[in-house]
């Protein structure tokens, strides 16, 4: 099944080569931990909702590392850097900075959400 934000992701940034987030995984729960959050599907939705935000965050790096090989190129081959070459990296930038924040926006709406309404369920699609 192929993602919403897949589908975006790829036609803002191309081919480019994102970060890939796949090391990152909850940690196991202690004694101590278990006391406090019984509900352990609590903290994996939490670490899914925080990975998926972080995948969000580390996409703008793409573009600013393309933008920034073309500066250091250019200084080093002292030619004449044209702002126009810039542009596309720039936009890129900004665009996925701006699916971040509306990421960032709709989780902390669906976080205060789920708690007014009891049913998870109900508060996500109330969300969207």
């Amino acid at each position: 099944m192929i993602h919403k934000r897949d589908v975006l992701k790829t036609k803002i940034l191309g081919k480019m080569q994102t970060t890939a987030i796949q090391c990152i995984s909850a940690p196991e729960l202690d004694a101590t931990m278990l006391e406090i959050f019984p509900d352990k599907s609590f903290t994996v939705r939490i670490d899914k909702t925080l990975k998926a935000l972080q995948q969000h965050t580390s996409n703008i790096f793409a573009p600013l590392t393309m933008m920034w090989a073309k500066i250091q190129s250019g200084l080093k081959s002292k030619k004449r850097l044209r702002p126009k070459k810039l542009r596309k990296y720039v936009e890129q930038a900004i665009i996925t900075l701006g699916q971040a924040t509306a990421h960032f926006l709709k989780e902390r709406r669906s976080m205060f959400l789920s708690k007014l309404i009891p049913n998870e369920a109900q508060a996500k699609e109330d969300c969207e």
